[in-house]
């Protein structure tokens, strides 16, 4: 018992020390403790949601060590239409013109909820950005980057997101809020890893 808690506690530590930002995308800017976290083969995801007056906003960050060279990694993780047959909270995924729609129901989502979002398609190494242009968390802007990784032998590639809103205050309560976009991050994640060759 003691050990589990020991383990709790570590983990709340490090949810507490990546910072909000771009340099999330950065492995060397990454505090050591979060580091030696991916180094272990453990994807790192951290949501932050915030209210002031009418106003509601969400940090999302998320990164992973691949073991397969990124163009390898990336055939499965940028083809956006079988989502739904990687993902069990996509019910239907759909990709034309630039633009994905994702179909999203759960137990752990506050409600069934449809994602349409500009995004190009993630093929090869380099800076991905996306916006939702309507609908849910409207204006929300973020970015996935996709590195080589030469600090490791075992890993060969680190894909990483950012993402920030600020929008007009919705119905979900900030713990809420966080913990279910902290869960479709963790899920999604790992799924899509797993899928492309990674291996925990």
């Amino acid at each position: 018992m003691l050990h589990k808690k020991v383990i709790f506690l570590k983990f709340i530590y490090l949810m507490t020390l990546l910072p909000i930002s771009a340099k999330a995308l950065d492995f060397k800017k990454l505090p050591k403790n979060i580091q030696e976290h991916l180094l272990q083969n453990n994807p790192y995801v951290k949501s932050e949601v915030n209210s002031k007056n009418n106003e509601q906003s969400l940090t999302f960050v998320a990164s992973g060590l691949h073991h397969r060279e990124c163009k390898q990694a990336l055939k499965k993780i940028g083809h956006y239409e079988n989502y739904q047959e990687i993902i069990s909270f996509i019910k239907k995924s759909t990709y034309d013109k630039g633009r994905i729609n994702l179909e999203l129901s759960s137990a752990f989502l506050p409600f069934d909820m449809v994602l349409n979002f500009k995004i190009p398609r993630i093929y090869d190494i380099g800076e991905y950005p996306f916006v939702f242009d309507n609908g849910f968390l409207l204006n929300l802007f973020g970015k996935v980057k996709v590195s080589p990784f030469k600090e490791n032998k075992k890993y060969k590639c680190l894909i990483s997101l950012s993402a920030n809103w600020t929008g007009k205050k919705t119905q979900i309560p900030n713990y809420i809020f966080q913990m279910f976009t902290k869960t479709i991050g963790e899920i999604g994640i790992s799924k899509l890893f797993r899928v492309s060759g990674h291996r925990y």
